[in-house]
């Protein structure tokens, strides 16, 4: 009987770890996760990122192509200035790039540089920045 129990109590305990350990991980990546950028080619998304440099990053790369919205969906802290390359010169490929909050969200310089804006745009066309 009380190895039955001692079982028993094993079980439950596993369980509950296991619904604790992905409450934690769902918590945590819905925290960090504060911009989603969606396009109509490549990986269309939505794809979750930290920052807008991280967006930015996979934009100028080619992995965001066509008509990409980026959604800033949290306070997002930038530790570095943003730049958005031109979308012909490859690989990056875009035809044109919105970008809007969702709710409260904003975007922070942690350490802001002299003379420099949190968001360049080094050629790029066709972009829309929608502050609401």
């Amino acid at each position: 009987m009380i190895t039955q129990l001692t079982h028993f109590f094993k079980i439950r305990i596993n369980i509950a770890l296991a619904v604790l350990f992905f409450f934690f991980i769902g918590v945590f990546n819905n925290t960090n996760a504060q911009v989603s950028v969606t396009a109509t080619l490549g990986t269309v998304g939505p794809t979750s990122y930290s920052t807008l440099s991280q967006a930015f990053s996979a934009i100028n790369s080619g992995t965001h192509k066509g008509a990409i919205n980026i959604t800033i969906t949290g306070t997002v802290n930038e530790i570095t200035v943003t730049s958005l390359l031109n979308g012909v010169t490859a690989p990056a490929s875009y035809s044109s790039i919105s970008i809007k909050p969702s709710g409260d969200a904003s975007i922070l310089m942690a350490t802001p540089v002299a003379n420099r804006a949190i968001i360049e745009l080094q050629g790029a066309d066709n972009v829309t920045i929608d502050g609401r």
